[in-house]
């Protein structure tokens, strides 16, 4: 495999899996194919991201990888050339620039990823990456323990906004690419940091859709423009109001 494309399925992904032991088949990345193209998946149950590679490779058993083992070799592994990786019934393989390292895998039943994905996503909003930050960093002071900050989706601009606390509220607005009806969703801010970090593009895209109530309720997809040949998409799942 292409060393800098696998490198870039661990790094867009890995962040998202599960710390509870009591889940400990989430604590994993999920190594499988999809349309005859490798996937790796990753969720917590709150939010997951997934990053499929565009070259075929051969048939393999699909396949729970320690988050360790792959952030090893994102470790040791340089940005270019290719290395080799086997997968077995209960172990993970890697072979290349001087190291040889194998893993046992997770055991455990993998959820039907693609069953999270949300459909019928008919709104798009996109903003400039660096003004998402920016407005989130100076929001998020405001946020308490609860992390929760509130987008909302207007003509032309997004506002970025902290719930209402004893010593006040903060408020940004910022140019977007909208010209729908008015939505507004609560996110978690760590969950959306996160996304932020590892899209390279300048601007941010979120797939979403609203109801009635103009409130988005539902699962997000929040993508940039990333590499030709690697491909990746973040979902995450918003806060009740």
């Amino acid at each position: 495999v292409s060393a800098k494309d696998f490198k870039e399925m661990i790094r867009q992904t890995s962040f998202a899996v599960a710390d509870d032991v009591n889940r400990y088949f989430l604590t994993g990345v999920y190594f499988t194919k999809h349309e005859d193209k490798p996937v790796f998946v990753a969720t917590d149950g709150r939010r997951m991201s997934f990053c499929w590679y565009s070259d075929v490779l051969p048939d393999f058993k699909p396949a729970i990888i320690p988050v360790k083992m792959l952030s090893l070799i994102d470790k040791i592994a340089p940005a270019e050339g290719e290395f080799t990786i086997n997968v077995t019934d209960k172990e993970f393989f890697f072979k290349g620039f001087g190291y040889e390292i194998s893993s046992l895998l997770i055991d455990g039943q993998y959820p039907s990823w693609q069953k999270v994905l949300p459909s019928m996503l008919d709104q798009t909003i996109t903003v400039s990456k660096k003004d998402l930050e920016s407005a989130i960093k100076r929001t998020s002071i405001m946020t308490e323990k609860s992390g929760r900050i509130q987008l909302v989706f207007d003509e032309n601009k997004m506002i970025v906004s902290s719930p209402d606390t004893e010593i006040g509220n903060s408020k940004e607005e910022i140019a977007a690419v909208y010209q729908k009806a008015k939505a507004e969703l609560a996110l978690n801010v760590v969950y959306l940091n996160d996304v932020l970090k590892v899209i390279d593009s300048n601007d941010i895209s979120i797939d979403f859709k609203f109801n009635e109530e103009n409130a988005v309720k539902s699962a997000i997809l929040v993508r940039g423009s990333g590499d030709e040949k690697v491909n990746y998409t973040h979902v995450v799942m918003p806060m009740t109001f």
